[in-house]
């Protein structure tokens, strides 16, 4: 059973994260990490089963930028579960066809794909793509690339994609 993980809160000023499980989290989301820039690296802390970034990065195709750590459930001394969490931050509403994300309404231009393949991605994205529809099987396989490289991901079927691990997902 993987950490859960849920977004409190999401504002330009702050973003609170907060962690359950059967015990006490303990870790650290260190970033923002993108693909197209360079940034200065942090390291937030969990406190309180919380992690608190000031002035987040949003993720955006443009700019995927991503928060990245270890995370363990831990019960008194023994740590019952590790897992390397990552994060991508972002708002988006979807009323069919129209998307708003982060504030801004934004088309999609996309491109089916039918294989997980982080070539032919990079290739998509290069040509103006920013949204690639996928079989639900290879959904979350094709969200590992695209969270890291700025494509959106739709899948042609029912998914249980976590949006907040992978923030290139868009669900209905």
């Amino acid at each position: 059973m993987p950490i859960a993980m849920r977004l409190l809160r999401l504002t330009p000023v702050e973003a609170v994260i907060e962690f359950a499980g059967p015990g006490e989290i303990r870790g650290r989301l260190t970033g923002p990490r993108c693909a197209y820039t360079t940034t200065i690296e942090v390291a937030y802390h969990v406190r309180d089963n919380r992690v608190i970034i000031p002035e987040p990065s949003w993720w955006d195709p443009e700019s995927p930028f991503l928060y990245r750590g270890p995370v363990a459930l831990w019960r008194g001394a023994k740590r019952l579960e590790q897992e390397n969490a990552q994060i991508g931050l972002r708002h988006i509403v979807r009323t069919g066809d129209r998307i708003i994300h982060n504030g801004r309404r934004l088309e999609l231009n996309r491109r089916r794909i039918d294989a997980v393949d982080e070539v032919a991605l990079r290739r998509a994205r290069e040509a103006g793509v920013n949204a690639v529809e996928v079989p639900a099987m290879l959904a979350e396989a094709v969200c590992d690339i695209a969270d890291r490289i700025g494509l959106f991901v739709i899948s042609d079927g029912p998914t249980a994609i976590d949006v907040l691990r992978h923030p290139s997902a868009i669900t209905s």
